[in-house]
This record gives structure tokens, sequence and C-alpha cells, in this order.
């Protein structure tokens, strides 16, 4: 059977259910709201992860703890938190006409001519990745040969220097930032990277994957008091469980985003479903998403699922020099990824 829920509530729909499993246990429910045509903003798909709570039993809803909000007799779910999506910087930067520009195509000198900023296409906030890197490497890291395709040095540091922002150079971007109304921040790669991203007084510190499990370093930003955003892209379960209590017990202010560290991502290797299992084990905190797939469709799918922040890498063209611009977003995409976002949101709350 397949039993549509229109115009019930919640209590009926929890009659519904008794009578019909008593009988067949082979059944479904289809959220409906019973408008023809449908508005967005009265769809309420939280409604879908209610009902699926209802399956558990009342201790396990109890200490299940979801942040998504409280659910009513009618069917509706009500939440305040905001969804925030975030534009990265991807790695590699073109020089034209002697002028360095980021991949968001806003040139250092403040000249925008490059291409869409992110504010245009409706992102709330610009990342960019920050290391100092002799702190960040010894000597014999920085000195070794680097062959890649994608190499802009004949050594490891060569390399990282060309791609490396000065600190002058990002005060310039967070002036430009401020100036077009979109946040700034950045991930600090390093420690130290951290200490110049307090001195700039960003809105938040952002945690990479390949530092999340760098618990030193975790405690020293978290001690900062700034908000944080930690991936979790190669963590087990059981290391999450360790990043949630240290960085919970300095700095209440945090989230979690589920990641997998693939450039470019198969669909195949995403684990949506990581997203619910990170609100069943942290629901005092939201829970985002930080996407390195082709397309705009699963991080849509992030959304719907409850994530309360999409991180995307943004680039002016896939095509160019640069291990993740592939995975990247062109603006036209961040563009109806917003867009897309936005009506999901309708749709949800």
């Amino acid at each position: 059977m397949v039993v549509s829920t229109g115009m019930q509530s919640m209590g009926t729909i929890r009659r519904v259910y008794e009578t019909v499993k008593r009988h067949n246990p082979n059944f479904t429910l289809l959220q409906c709201t019973s408008a023809y045509p449908l508005d967005p903003k009265e769809v309420n798909l939280n409604v879908i992860k209610g009902a699926q709570q209802e399956e558990q039993e009342p201790e396990e809803r109890e200490q299940d703890g979801r942040t998504d909000g409280e659910q009513t007799e009618d069917g509706r779910v009500t939440n305040k938190n905001e969804l925030t999506t975030r534009g990265v910087q991807g790695q590699g930067r073109r020089s034209e006409g002697g002028k360095k520009t980021t991949n968001s195509g806003h040139l250092v000198n403040g000249d925008n001519s490059a291409g869409t900023s992110k504010k245009d296409c409706g992102a709330d906030c610009a990342k960019f990745q920050k290391s100092e890197l002799e702190n960040k490497f010894n000597k014999r890291a920085l000195e070794r040969p680097y062959t890649s395709k994608h190499s802009w040095g004949k050594m490891y540091g060569e390399h990282k220097r060309h791609l490396e922002f000065s600190h002058e150079q990002y005060r310039e971007l967070q002036k430009y930032a401020k100036e077009v109304g979109i946040f700034f921040t950045a991930s600090g790669m390093d420690e130290m990277a951290v200490e110049f991203l307090n001195e700039l007084n960003v809105p938040f510190f952002k945690v990479g994957s390949g530092d999340t499990n760098n618990f030193p370093y975790l405690e020293k930003t978290a001690k900062k008091g700034r908000p944080m955003v930690v991936s979790s892209g190669m963590q087990s379960m059981e290391t999450m469980r360790h990043v949630y209590k240290t960085v919970k017990e300095h700095n209440q202010n945090f989230t979690i985003l589920q990641c997998t560290s693939a450039y470019p991502l198969e669909a195949e290797d995403v684990n949506l479903r990581v997203i619910m299992e990170y609100q069943k084990e942290f629901p005092d905190i939201p829970i985002g998403y930080s996407g390195h797939e082709s397309g705009i469709n699963i991080s849509v799918a992030a959304v719907a699922l409850g994530a309360k922040v999409i991180e995307r890498h943004i680039t002016l063209d896939k095509t160019w020099k640069g291990s993740d611009h592939a995975a990247s977003l062109e603006p036209s995409e961040l563009t109806e990824l917003v867009r897309s976002i936005r009506l999901v949101e309708k749709a949800k709350y």
C-alpha cells in the first residue's frame, strides 16, 4: 500500500500507521500537501524526517534531540536556522596584465572586471586558504622536486609560494569583501595562519579536513573564541566524536561539515546519510556539507536532508591549471545552486 497524507494531522497519520500496520506491514506513507499548484513555502519537507522519527521508540525520539525544530499537530516542523552558502577559492590563480587574480574573479588590486563575483552569485561568504609555508612545511618538503602537471614551480616550495597570497593581499581582499557586502574568511592551514586570521578579525575559522584530527591545533583554535566550521573528510565517526568533545570544551559555537576528500567526488562516494548520522550524534550543533562533486544536485539534496552550511569550491574556468578546478563550480552554477537552495528552504520551513 502507498498512502498519501494530504490534509491530515500528525495525530491522524499515527492512527493510519497503527491501523494499516496491524494488518499489513508492507506499506509506505507519502508526505503530501493538497494544493494545486503547490507553493514551495507550503511544501514542508521536514515532515518527511519527522515521520521517519515516528518509527523510533518514544525513548529513542527523546534521546535523538534533533535540532530540526518542534513538530506541531498539523504536521508542520518549524526551524529558524538560516542556511549559509560559502564559496571557496580554488587552488591556482591567474595572472592577467601583470595583475594576480583570485579564482573568485576578484583582482587583488580591487578591480572586479575579471568576472562575476561570489556576491553577485548570491553566496554569503568567500573563503580562502591561508598557509604560513615555513611554519607548515619543513625545509626538506619545500625543496623536494614537484613535477605534477599542476605544478607552478620545479620545487614544491616554489609551487606553494606561487599560490599563496601575502598578508597585504589578504587585507586587500578583506577590504574588498567588506565593500561589496560579503563575509570574508579562510581556512588556517597551520597554527601561525590561524594567528594571522585572528588578527584580521575574521567572522569564523574554517578547519580543513587535513587538520581535523590535529587535536593540539583544534584546541588552540577553539580557545580563540571565534565560531568554527570543521570539515570531516578522511575521519572516522570515533575521531569526529573526539573532535566534537575537544572543540566543545573550549568553544560552543561551531559546526561540522560532512565531507569526502576526493576531487572531483563521484556520486557513489558522497554518502549523504552521514549528515543524518551527525545530526543524531551531535544534536546541539548545526551540521553542514562540503562538496567536491560535479554539478549542484547533490549539494541541494544535502540541504533537503538538513545541512545548514554549504561549502563549494569556485572557479572562473574549470579547464584552468590546478588540482581542484574540475571539481569547482563556475559562476553560473553557483548562481543556480544558491537559487535552488533558497527554493528548498521555502519547501522545508
